[in-house]
């Protein structure tokens, strides 16, 4: 099984250790602590993808500010960033053009549902 991932891009988040020690509930949502949990929770699933699976998953993403493009999460309404964040993708699989098609085996691709119908049912079991 191969996994390949071209991600959305990761957001920075700065905070100010002073000011935010006094936050509330509505100023951690104003600053998006939601944002700052969903990016962390990507971060660890790539993680623990590459522990498990090795040189068997090829993970392409970069940080959002590289690309001139805003931090926040409603950054994605904006027609304009949807589709920079297209032309984004675009240019990182045509970079990593060369590196993909070294990494995809002859065999053909199988979807997660495929693989997961052709593993033993204890090898189901471990997942």
């Amino acid at each position: 099984m191969k996994v390949l991932s071209i991600g959305s891009g990761w957001r920075s988040f700065a905070f100010d250790g002073f000011k935010a020690r006094a936050y509330g509930g509505v100023q951690w949502s104003a600053k998006g602590i939601a944002s700052v949990i969903l990016r962390e929770k990507m971060m660890a699933d790539a993680k623990m993808t590459e522990a498990v699976f090795g040189e068997h998953v090829l993970y392409i993403n970069h940080h959002l500010k590289n690309y001139d493009m805003p931090d926040y999460m409603d950054s994605a309404n904006n027609p304009v960033h949807r589709k920079k964040a297209l032309e984004i993708d675009r240019l990182w699989y045509a970079q990593n053009r060369q590196r993909i098609s070294h990494w995809i085996p002859e065999s053909p691709i199988l979807t997660v549902n495929q693989f997961i119908e052709s593993l033993s049912p204890h090898e189901q079991n471990d997942l």
